[in-house]
């Protein structure tokens, strides 16, 4: 809820007391702090009694047309983005346990876009005593590059549709997403035959799923998840 309609709260609850203080009907509560409470002002009761009824209903009539609507249209939206978001991990993931030669169950998958887990399980060893990041930078060829490639596209549009579609007033998340369009934007140039372009690959793809920020350091947490909450 913003500023503004934290205003419209207050304000609507203001109103609805001054609304009975400045009504001529008996009071149904009865007691000294009640009787005190509500007693009308000496003049203007009237006057202030329509203004309020008026700005009452002018409230509520926002919250049940405007508020309402948008704040269950933008749930909706934000749970499909939140589910795109995961499945983007999963796709990603499954093409990286390709490129190293493993298939990976279901379980295997889901743990792996916890990023602790993904770094621990990448910086550790193959069957053949490889480091399993090492091995998919090694072995991911075009196929797999184009592959994540497409899923950082597919989900940099539904960033740009969030974007188009809620009015995101965090500073920080709004640069935040920005931020990641920017990037995949610079890994569409990704060349799996060149290997600046491949460095470049890995130093842009490793913090998003192992969790790392430059300013930061490690992270044990879902940045980005954490991130997409604030919307």
């Amino acid at each position: 809820m913003n500023r503004l309609n934290i205003i419209l709260v207050i304000t609507s609850v203001m109103c609805f007391f001054l609304v009975f203080k400045t009504s001529d009907e008996p009071l149904i509560i009865s007691g000294e702090f009640f009787e005190l409470a509500f007693r009308q002002f000496t003049l203007g009761n009237t006057i202030l009694f329509n203004l309020c009824s008026g700005l009452l209903i002018s409230i509520w009539f926002y919250f049940l047309v405007v508020f309402i609507p948008e704040a269950k249209r933008k749930n909706r939206i934000k749970k499909h983005f939140v589910m795109q978001y995961h499945q983007f991990r999963k796709q990603v993931v499954i093409c990286i346990l390709s490129a190293c030669g493993e298939s990976g169950d279901a379980d295997l998958i889901n743990s792996l876009i916890i990023p602790s887990k993904f770094k621990t399980y990448f910086d550790g060893k193959d069957k053949t005593d490889q480091n399993r990041w090492y091995v998919f930078m090694n072995n991911a060829d075009e196929v797999i590059v184009k592959n994540i490639l497409a899923e950082f596209i597919a989900f940099k549009e539904m960033i740009s549709y969030l974007l188009n579609n809620i009015d995101i007033e965090d500073e920080e998340l709004h640069t935040f997403l920005h931020n990641f369009n920017t990037i995949t934007t610079i890994l569409v140039n990704t060349r799996a035959d060149d290997y600046d372009s491949m460095k470049s690959f890995s130093i842009y793809l490793r913090p998003i799923f192992a969790g790392y920020s430059w300013k930061k350091g490690s992270y044990d947490y879902d940045r980005f998840g954490n991130m997409f909450d604030r919307i």
